[in-house]
């Protein structure tokens, strides 16, 4: 099924706490607008000169794809339907050493996981699977829970908060 893998996450090696003030249903669709968003972002690294490029990929039973207009459509529509237990993502930091480049020099692959623990309670997960991690892990959750909220603000909703992030 769309949004949820099958594998087990093998370890956490970040994670952050979120509490919102809607319902559980409501928040999985923001999660899903806020990684669509995340897809082809590009930015520059503070302490390097890369450009850093994420491309988000989406759980399928035992896989992942890449969150093309197929899949952001089956995403919206199975949300829309019913709430899922987790949702897993895949994150792929691409990175480049200028703007021009074609190829890339390297990258990072982490896998994320949202789990929804209490009502009103999710904890994103994240497990480096392999790279170099030039894109620290506490950067990665900001950079999602800072999505998270311009789509709750898009909507009218209040802003997720952050009890816990931990993770570098």
């Amino acid at each position: 099924m769309i949004g949820i893998s099958e594998h087990p996450l093998p370890m956490v090696h970040a994670y952050a706490r979120v509490y919102y003030e809607f319902e559980a249903a409501v928040f999985q669709r923001l999660l899903a607008e806020a990684f669509i968003n995340l897809n082809r972002l590009s930015f520059q690294l503070p302490y390097e000169e890369a450009l850093c490029t994420l491309e988000v990929g989406v759980a399928d039973g035992k896989d992942f794809t890449f969150l093309w207009e197929d899949e952001t459509k089956r995403l919206r529509k199975i949300l829309k339907e019913r709430r899922l237990p987790r949702l897993d993502f895949i994150v792929y930091a691409n990175y480049r050493r200028g703007l021009g480049r074609a190829r890339s020099l390297w990258g990072d692959l982490q896998r994320v996981r949202i789990v929804f623990p209490e009502e009103y309670t999710a904890e994103i997960q994240v497990f480096h699977l392999r790279g170099t991690r030039r894109l620290p892990l506490d950067d990665l959750l900001s950079r999602i829970i800072e999505q998270i909220r311009l789509e709750a603000d898009k909507h009218g909703l209040p802003p997720p908060q952050i009890s816990v992030l931990r993770g570098r």
